[in-house]
């Protein structure tokens, strides 16, 4: 995929939310035609776990974790 992803719909404590590939499938956010973007992922959302996705030519942090709590990169 090309292009920035913001995720702003979470879980809850009791219902937390975990977004992986599916199948062992490779996920790649790839900011190569993105131009001065500063990240590609941009999470403001609680509960999520984030796992095996591989974000690439970022001209920034390639993931900002803004205003929440509760997430889990792995």
């Amino acid at each position: 995929y090309y292009g920035r992803q913001d995720l702003n719909k979470g879980g809850t404590s009791s219902a937390p939310i975990t977004i992986e590939p599916y199948n062992s499938t490779a996920v790649i956010i790839d900011g190569q035609y993105s131009g001065s973007m500063y990240e590609m992922l941009f999470v403001r959302a609680p509960y999520l776990t984030i796992k095996g996705i591989t974000v690439t030519n970022v001209n920034g942090k390639g993931i900002t974790i803004w205003q929440t709590n509760n997430v889990i990169l792995d």
